[in-house]
Parts: structure tokens; sequence; C-alpha cells
């Protein structure tokens, strides 16, 4: 007797597979002189579920601004799916571990991706320009 051969899943759960929700851009490792600007990046493909990122696993909200973070803002366009964190005026205490978290939904699993951002001292005798006005 031969081997019954697996049945072919239905369509609309072959379309549910085939649109999952990924990273097309994922944050990188960032090396930032203090005082510099930041932008860690996070793009997503077929965006399904709520983007948020963290700081060490402090969930830093929704929204663009970032409440208790002034110099930390969210650059998103939901139908492009970018959601890149900036900070300006990095500081010592901004070094730590970011994730780009996006939730489930949709039949979608959630999904993360990390980065880790170090803060440097700027070179002895370096003098921003910006402030030299």
């Amino acid at each position: 007797m031969a081997a019954a051969e697996p049945e072919a899943a239905p369509p609309q759960e072959q379309q549910q597979q085939q649109q999952q929700q990924t990273f097309r851009i994922t944050p990188k490792d960032v090396e930032a002189v203090q005082g510099d600007e930041v932008v860690m990046r996070c793009e997503i493909e077929h965006l399904a579920g709520w983007v948020q990122w963290t700081k060490d696993g402090f969930a830093l909200g929704f929204g663009n601004e970032i409440a208790g973070f002034p110099r930390f803002s969210l650059n998103q366009n939901h139908s492009d799916g970018v959601y890149n964190l900036r900070i300006t005026n990095t500081s010592y205490d901004d070094a730590a571990q970011y994730q780009c978290q996006v939730g489930p939904a949709h039949h979608n699993r959630p999904i993360r991706a990390q980065a880790k951002l170090t803060v440097l001292a700027p070179p002895k005798g370096y003098h921003d320009p910006k402030q030299l006005n």
C-alpha cells in the first residue's frame, strides 16, 4: 500500500504562512561618542502587531514621543513598517541593550531583535563646534 501524501494546506492558511511578520532591517550594535545622535533602525515586513522598543527590558511605549525620555523619539511609518528609535545628545545613561519588539496578531508570532548602544567619551581636547557659539 502506498503512503498517502500529506494534504496541501488550505489557500488561506498558505497565505497566512507566507505573510508572517519578519524583520526587513534589524537594529545593529552602535558605538557613539557622548553628545552624538543615534538612530537604531527597525523595519518590519508584513507588519501585523504593535511595535515598541525596550531599554534594558523597560518598555519605552508605542508613541512617537517617549514619556520620561525627552531625547528619545520613535520615527515611525506604519504603512512602510518603519520604527526607528532616535536618541539625540547621547549620554552615558543611554548605554544599554535595546530591543525592537513586534507583538503577536492575526496568526503572527511575536518577533524581537536587539542591539547594544555603547556611549564613549569624546576624545581628549575635543570641543563640539555646536557649543562654541
